[in-house]
């Protein structure tokens, strides 16, 4: 992992066999600033534990783009919240996006 550890930049795309993604596998990468995950025809649910919320209080993301994601119904804008260094996101093209 440590030679992961200068990643800046993550795009995930066109991933046909995900439903669920959680965060938590991304908060650990402290030099992280842009995640995309994007154009994922399956992805239902995003979902950043507490636990992993925690550890991403160190990281420096900015940016979470989650576009053209037909049948993502949720996303946890309240964990998102918590981690002060987020100043875009981005979910256009979800239309079927709800967020408690």
């Amino acid at each position: 992992l440590a030679d992961l550890a200068c990643i800046t930049q993550i795009s995930l795309t066109r991933i046909s066999d995900v439903n669920t993604l959680e965060l938590a596998m991304f908060m650990s990468l402290e030099q992280l600033e842009s995640l995309t995950i994007s154009a994922c025809p399956s992805l239902t649910v995003v979902v950043l534990t507490r636990i992993s919320c925690e550890g991403g209080a160190r990281c420096k993301l900015k940016r979470l783009n989650f576009s053209k994601n037909p049948m993502l119904a949720s996303l946890p804008l309240q964990a998102f919240a918590e981690i002060t260094s987020v100043k875009e996101l981005a979910c256009d093209g979800c239309p079927n996006l709800w967020s408690p």
